[in-house]
């Protein structure tokens, strides 16, 4: 008896310390919302600013959030209700989690109990303790957790009043298989099979990012694709993840292909949440408290909207971005980033992470393009939370005119977030974002082993990487975010966006001619800039509000979440001699409209897990 009641008691010890997943959450999550005002209101050690974060990573936060002095009784609800939301994954009814779940802790956890009640004989008991006793020549079990399932989502974005028949919707059934092989290794599958009927003008400005990979398969006529269809498409997204953390999660590595978000932004210059996920290899290194080295080496993919060949073929990109971040003090940091578009290649400079990319371009040859930035934070603790970062493409600090010169190409944001007093998980932030002209884009490049110039713009499948706005642009934006219970969050936003048409530097297909005296431009000349003076420029206000609730606080596994988004276009153009701005109805330029307009839009959606 006292030989079944000790193996009994070392199966439950053993299972209690329950290794967690370490595939990312993703970016969406509203976790996030609230670990980012944890971080505000001193709950919690600074944490890395290279998202996401591991499954394993944001328990351990959540963890020590509901363990300070400092949070308050209804945040602590909340912080527990969503370590309940992660947890419960490993309890809950199949038809609560939309899927099957082996974990082999919890079978050993059971035989032991029905060992301890006196169900099976001792002989019986020794058999199946054998594994998990821990005396001469036993060996502990090596956790196994095996889940398969299936979500399903819908989305639909409308307009109304003004922007009657506008009507875009998606439509996603993805299957999974996930789990994890010991404490140190986890992994997760996916499928997702879509639907999908576009219109461009069902989203507020600067809002979409495509949720599918590849090819639109045209439903009408399957052997045409598309890269924005407004017909019925069949569409496929894949998002494989493998991981791995090693002591106690200080060194972690992914081969994965999920979003990135690097920095203290709502939206960041290097890496930016609204990019589009790439495949890559990250490293994370966190030997000490006050030191962190993010670093990822990945492959770019092009927009397939001149076929599979054709439009891959000047596009054959390789990434490599590298974030070095210092914790000076709890309300002190210091991050220097570097990055690199280059074209594929054997270049295993590109891919170590002790070597700044910026420097090793002087070792190989200039045929890459290169990026360098720096960021740096300050924190009232408890109360709020200050940054701004500069990111460099290109730039010139020894000519005259260096805000008007083109070839200075830079972007930078300043902006800071407030947590709100007595308002549980609730910040005020303001961000100011400027993207110069020309800034992440980059001539064609003849490069070694390929027959043409290659394209090494900053962009991924047709999207940029950095903030989500186009060259020679700036954004304004103030943002209201609460979550006072773990099933409910909700957002309003105001943005004015400002965008040059007929500038020149405005796109990302405009390049600099480097043949050109760059440095020697006057007012007027082609690659002389003056922001809102130097052409046609669009000017976008936008009011969101958005929201989401949880259904799974009553135990039923679907969440829903609507938002609205009023915004009003108009157009400007400066007439130096009157100096003075005027109002444009319409304008067109290398082929495209723009026009005044406002519109109403809605959107909706239902996920079921």
């Amino acid at each position: 008896m006292k030989r079944k009641f000790f193996a009994f008691l070392l199966i439950l010890m053993t299972a209690s310390v329950s290794a967690q997943q370490h595939v990312s959450v993703p970016l969406n999550d509203p976790v996030y919302q609230v670990i980012e005002n944890a971080l505000i209101r001193n709950y919690i050690r600074p944490l890395p600013t290279a998202k996401p974060y591991s499954q394993a990573t944001v328990l351990n936060v959540l963890y020590e959030m509901i363990q300070s002095p400092r949070i308050s009784a209804m945040e602590k609800s909340a912080a527990e209700g969503l370590i309940a939301r992660f947890e419960s994954r490993k309890t809950e009814p199949w038809y609560q989690r939309g899927g099957y779940r082996y974990d082999s802790e919890a079978e050993a956890a059971k035989a032991a109990e029905t060992a301890a009640d006196g169900t099976e004989t001792e002989s019986d008991l020794s058999e199946e303790t054998d594994e998990v006793s821990v005396g001469e020549n036993k060996k502990e079990p090596i956790l196994t957790t095996v889940e398969l399932g299936a979500s399903w989502q819908t989305d639909a974005d409308f307009g109304a009043f003004n922007k009657d028949g506008v009507f875009s919707t998606e439509n996603w059934l993805e299957l999974y298989l996930q789990g994890d092989i010991s404490e140190y290794f986890s992994y997760r599958l996916n499928l997702g099979v879509g639907i999908t009927a576009l219109d461009a003008s069902a989203y507020a400005p600067y809002a979409f990012s495509k949720s599918w990979d590849g090819y639109q398969f045209l439903l009408e006529s399957a052997d045409n694709f598309s890269h924005f269809a407004e017909e019925p498409a069949g569409v496929l997204r894949m998002q494989p993840e493998f991981a791995l953390a090693l002591w106690e999660q200080k060194l972690k590595f992914n081969f994965s292909r999920i979003r990135r978000d690097w920095g203290f932004g709502d939206g960041n210059l290097m890496i930016s949440g609204t990019a589009r996920p790439f495949m890559g290899i990250d490293m994370h290194l966190n030997p000490v408290e006050w030191f962190n080295l993010s670093f990822v080496v990945g492959i770019l993919e092009y927009e397939s909207s001149e076929g599979i060949k054709a439009g891959a073929s000047d596009f054959q990109n390789a990434y490599t971005a590298s974030l070095a971040e210092f914790f000076i003090t709890e309300w002190a940091y210091l991050g220097i980033s570097s990055s690199v578009i280059w074209p594929k290649r054997f270049e295993l400079g590109y891919g170590n992470p002790g070597m700044m990319s910026f420097i090793y371009q002087n070792m190989i040859g200039d045929f890459d393009n290169m990026q360098l930035g720096v960021t740096a934070g300050f924190n009232i603790p408890g109360y709020a939370r200050f940054y701004g970062g500069f990111f460099i493409d290109e730039m010139n600090v020894l000519q005259d005119n260096f805000a008007h010169l083109d070839r200075n190409m830079y972007s930078w944001q300043i902006g800071g977030r407030l947590a709100v007093p007595g308002a549980p998980f609730t910040t005020i932030s303001l961000q100011y974002t400027k993207v110069e002209p020309y800034m992440y884009t980059h001539p064609e490049t003849s490069t070694p082993w390929y027959d043409r110039p290659m394209n090494t713009t900053y962009i991924n499948h047709g999207e940029p990487l950095g903030y989500k706005l186009d060259p020679n642009s700036d954004e304004l934006k103030l943002k209201v975010e609460t979550m006072p219970l773990w099933y409910l969050s909700s957002s309003l936003t105001y943005r004015m966006i400002r965008h040059g048409i007929s500038a020149d530097g405005s796109t990302y297909t405009d390049y600099l001619n480097y043949g050109a005296d760059l440095n020697g431009a006057q007012t007027g000349d082609l690659y002389w800039k003056d922001f809102l003076k130097d052409g046609v420029y669009e000017w976008i206000h936008s009011v969101g509000i958005e929201a989401e609730l949880d259904l799974r606080f009553v135990n039923v596994p679907i969440a829903i979440g609507a938002g609205y988004t009023f915004y009003y276009r108009y157009l400007t153009e400066y007439d130096g001699e009157a100096e003075k701005f005027s109002r444009l109805d319409a304008f067109e330029w290398n082929e495209t409209a723009h026009q005044t307009d406002m519109g109403n839009l809605f959107s909706l959606y239902i996920r079921i897990w």
